[in-house]
Parts: C-alpha cells; structure tokens; sequence
C-alpha cells in the first residue's frame, strides 16, 4: 500500500557515536565494506525513491561525507543541513532545508538504522496521511518493570523509525521551544496536542548503537541480502 503525496525523509546523523567507541562517529564506519550511513541512503531511496532526502550531519563532516559518496560511488540525490547540539535541533534544521518546497508528508529516520524497508515507510506513511502522526514499533518481547512496579509488557512499545507526519503538523511542533523531554519527533508533537498512531515495525530494523549491534549487522548481511 503506497500513498501519492508528496514526501521527504529526514535522515538524522549528527550523533557522536560514543558507545562504540573509537573517533569516528559509529554511523561513517564500515559495515561489510560500506558505512553505515551510506546503506542507510540507500534503504531510504529504495524504501521511498521518490522522497526528497535531507541528510542531517555535524557540518565538520561535510566534506568527509561528500568524499565518502564519491568513494563509495554513492550518487543518491540528497541535501545536506547542519546537525545541531540536540536531536530537536537537528530535525528543526532539516525542515528548514525543505522550506519552499511542495511537501505533504515528512519521516524522520535514525542514521543508523540502515535495514528499513519499504514495507515500512510505506505503512507510516499510509497511516501519517489518515491520522496525521504514526510511528513504527514493536511490543516488548521481555518482562518489563517500571520503578521496580511490574508492568504488562502488552501495553509496552519499543519505538524505532520512521517517524511520520503530516508536513504542516511536524512545521508547527518544531516552531515550539526546546524541552528537555523531547526524547523523540513523537513527543514534540505530542505537546501541541497531537496523538500518534502506531503501525508495525520490523524487529530487524535494529539502531546500530553498541558494538554487539554492529555485531547483529553483519550477521543480517552476510546471511540476507541488504
């Protein structure tokens, strides 16, 4: 199921990396010979070819991604936009790179989740254009505790991206201040009352944050074909 609007993806990769360690942020290195930013464009304009792409990153590597693209033979058509200090700041600078442009629906993506698919921006998409805000996730498959209280694991969501809005309504939610509780596009739009409707996601499209996600990574590509 596919919807005609007109769209963008956001691509989110300003982070620092820290958890993997090492100088070069986790989302430039190499996974099975290709960074992991690299497959990630790739699964995005694959997912949704006819989506403008706007590539989030710390201006300090502007140059170093646009020698990777050249290294790598990466030649998807993308704009790039200046990553700020927090996440808000990032998607904020991102929607201000696609001002002026005829956009009715916008997903926000984790530069490190390189194993979406169609199938699922195709279902946050479907379901932004009905209801205005969705994102993909899947129920906890563990025993989940809050405040050592025991939760029904049932009502529990582990929340991955896209993240997918009505354009106008993600413009309004990013034009309100920066809180520190905006852990996600989500809640942004949540506090100019907005309600997000939850669509299916996929358990392998993993956010490569640790080295054992690196590990899982590899393991995804070289049995599957990515």
């Amino acid at each position: 199921m596919q919807c005609s609007s007109s769209k963008a993806v956001i691509i989110v990769a300003g982070g620092v990396g820290k958890r993997m360690g090492g100088d070069l942020p986790k989302q430039y290195h190499l996974l099975c010979s290709k960074p992991i930013l690299v497959r990630t464009l790739e699964a995005v304009h694959k997912s949704v070819p006819d989506a403008k792409i706007v590539l989030v990153i710390a201006r300090e590597m502007f140059d170093f991604w646009k020698k990777m693209c050249k290294e790598y033979d990466c030649r998807i058509e993308h704009t790039l936009a200046e990553a700020g200090k927090e996440r808000f700041f990032s998607v904020l600078s991102g929607l201000n790179a696609l001002e002026n442009q005829e956009i009715d629906l916008v997903a926000v993506h984790d530069g490190v989740r390189c194993f979406v698919n169609q199938e699922i921006f195709d279902s946050c998409f479907c379901a932004a254009k009905e209801f205005g805000a969705s994102v993909c996730a899947c129920k906890s498959i563990e025993s989940v505790r809050y405040q050592n209280n025991a939760v029904n694991r049932d009502d529990v969501y582990l929340v991955q991206t896209p993240q997918c809005f009505k354009y106008d309504i993600l413009k309004k939610a990013y034009a309100t201040p920066y809180k520190d509780s905006f852990t996600d596009d989500a809640s942004v739009v949540e506090a100019i009352g907005g309600k997000i409707h939850i669509v299916e996601g996929n358990r392998n499209n993993i956010k490569i944050t640790t080295p054992l996600d690196f590990k899982i990574a590899e393991f995804f590509i070289n049995e599957r074909e990515y």
